[in-house]
């Protein structure tokens, strides 16, 4: 008989990701989130793949950008949805051990605030998260790495004896991470960081980091 599934949750800091995925130049947004997507799971799942030969993973996503410009949707939130309701969830993951979920969750609601925090129609937790610059021209995304650690130590409490894996760049969520492994520790669960960048490298990230090429091979690193 097979063995279950051990639960994923993926927290997936997207404006990385698009850049991970060399996506910056594809003009058709939609198209830019559909590379984005697919890409980013592929990279999840030759991960998993890689940390422990024949357990079998089930991959939620949860991506996070400044989705907002006040209560509105940005274009790149509309190409996400989009892109998210015509993928073939199916084929995302190319292992045969690893499932990719089509219940994608956006971080401007977050996991375990209050239903009263909630505004807007449809309601979210976090409008705003697209602004305009306070010091330069342009815009800028704000509570973005915040609701990521948010959500992390949420799963961490709630959900200890899962695999929670941010996929980002900052080392600003290194604090977040060390601490929801300690709460998870107990119970068999475990936490990790993907990316692709060199970043941390005065930090006790041991096994933590999985050091990858989202085009390639993911092996463990510091």
């Amino acid at each position: 008989m097979p063995a279950a599934f051990r639960r994923v949750i993926a927290l997936v800091d997207w404006n990385s990701q698009i850049r991970n995925c060399k996506a910056l130049s594809i003009e058709d947004m939609e198209r830019q989130a559909s590379t984005t997507l697919t890409m980013t799971a592929r990279a999840i799942g030759r991960a998993l793949t890689a940390l422990e030969e024949g357990t079998r993973y089930r991959v939620s996503l949860r991506l996070y950008h400044g989705w907002r410009k006040g209560f509105e949707e940005t274009d790149r939130k509309r190409a996400a949805t989009a892109a998210i309701a015509a993928a073939d969830f199916a084929t995302l993951s190319t292992s045969a051990t690893v499932v990719i979920e089509d219940n994608v969750g956006f971080g401007d609601l977050l996991l375990d605030a209050l239903p009263r925090r909630e505004v807007g129609k449809p309601s979210v937790h976090l409008p705003g998260t697209y602004r305009r610059a306070e010091r330069r021209a342009g815009f800028e995304e704000k509570m973005v790495d915040t609701a990521i650690a948010a959500d992390l130590l949420s799963i961490a409490r709630s959900d200890p004896d899962s695999v929670v894996m941010v996929v980002a760049e900052d080392t600003d969520l290194v604090p977040p991470l060390f601490t929801a492994e300690a709460w998870m520790s107990a119970s068999g669960g475990r936490a990790f960081l993907l990316r692709a960048g060199h970043g941390g490298r005065s930090l006790a990230l041991d096994d933590m980091a999985l050091k990858g090429n989202w085009h390639g091979r993911v092996r463990t690193a510091a």
